[in-house]
């Protein structure tokens, strides 16, 4: 009798085994899934960029539903608010063209920009208008977007931080690199829907550049 329970234990244990194996196994398959579906992924940005946020047939690009960048997800836009006090001088004279994708899920949901005199500026979207990208464009100056970049810095105190008047909204409907003109925000941030939760934080991953 002892030797058959014996007998017993050593089957149950190569069960087990063999479970454990079975498991390596599929742990190893999802891990080469990720890799294989990040490596499609870059491919996809890569042809976002060359395209723009239009596509070739001039409807709006639409982005492949990934998560290339980062785990967390995207920026929740706030219902869309009447903006007051637009100034309509600085809607048609003020430009800004993106130079870099600084954050991407579902769509750049987060850019940097430079006006023609080389100012630097924040890019964040706030929602969508007509299938395009809606915009928040604040000008930040050069020290705070290295913290922003590096991650010292959260999104919303770096849009705080942006000059009164140098707050606008804009809607993308070109390529990625076709000036953006932008509608003054006089409205304080605080009043408005635009600002992000504390604690968003740029992670250290590859922007893409222009």
């Amino acid at each position: 009798r002892w030797f058959d329970i014996y007998r017993l234990l050593i089957r149950w244990f190569d069960i087990y085994r063999l479970l454990i194996r079975w498991f390596d196994i599929y742990r190893l398959s999802i891990r080469w899934f990720d890799i294989y579906r990040h490596s499609g992924e870059s491919r996809n940005l890569a042809a976002l960029l060359d395209s723009g946020f239009r596509r070739s047939d001039g409807l709006p690009a639409k982005p492949p539903k990934t998560k290339l960048y980062r785990r967390r997800p995207p920026l929740t836009p706030p219902p869309r608010r009447a903006i007051m006090g637009a100034s309509r001088t600085d809607a048609t004279m003020k430009t800004v063209t993106p130079t870099t994708v600084l954050d991407y899920y579902d769509g750049i949901q987060i850019f940097a920009a430079q006006d023609a005199t080389g100012g630097h500026y924040i890019g964040t979207m706030v929602g969508t208008e007509g299938g395009y990208g809606r915009y928040l464009v604040t000008g930040v100056s050069p020290a705070d977007l290295h913290l922003f970049r590096c991650g010292a810095m959260d999104l919303r105190a770096l849009l705080l931080a942006s000059p009164t008047d140098e707050r606008f909204i804009t809607v993308a409907t070109g390529k990625f690199s076709d000036p953006l003109r932008l509608t003054a925000v006089l409205e304080p941030l605080e009043q408005t829907a635009f600002l992000p939760e504390e604690g968003f934080f740029l992670e250290a991953e590859p922007e893409q550049e222009s």
